[in-house]
């Protein structure tokens, strides 16, 4: 599935890791194969917190931007893209997968 062209997800990126919290909302939109512009930003820089402010005023990322909207934390790009995007198909159905997936152990 192809999103709006304007759809961005900008993620950390460093020569050594990814950011898990990057990561998450990366897997989540691979798995339902959906496309996106992706941006990544190494957290390895001096100006980082400039480079950031750039493209959103939470100074975080990960962060999803669809139009004029910007959506940062992993959880909550991962349940925007379930709603807006796969019609709240993105999370298990039953209330116990959901609630594993919520706060896994």
């Amino acid at each position: 599935m192809k999103l709006r062209q304007c759809l961005r997800r900008y993620i950390s990126r460093s020569d050594f890791w990814n950011s898990s919290w990057s990561l998450r909302p990366w897997l989540f939109s691979s798995v339902h194969g959906l496309a996106f512009k992706e941006v990544r930003i190494s957290l390895n820089q001096d100006d980082i917190r400039a480079t950031i402010a750039q493209h959103t005023d939470a100074g975080k990322v990960p962060l999803l931007q669809d139009g004029d909207l910007t959506v940062w934390d992993s959880l909550a790009i991962c349940e925007y893209i379930s709603e807006q995007y796969l019609d709240g198909g993105g999370w298990p159905l039953s209330v116990f997968g959901f609630r594993v997936l919520r706060a896994p152990r």
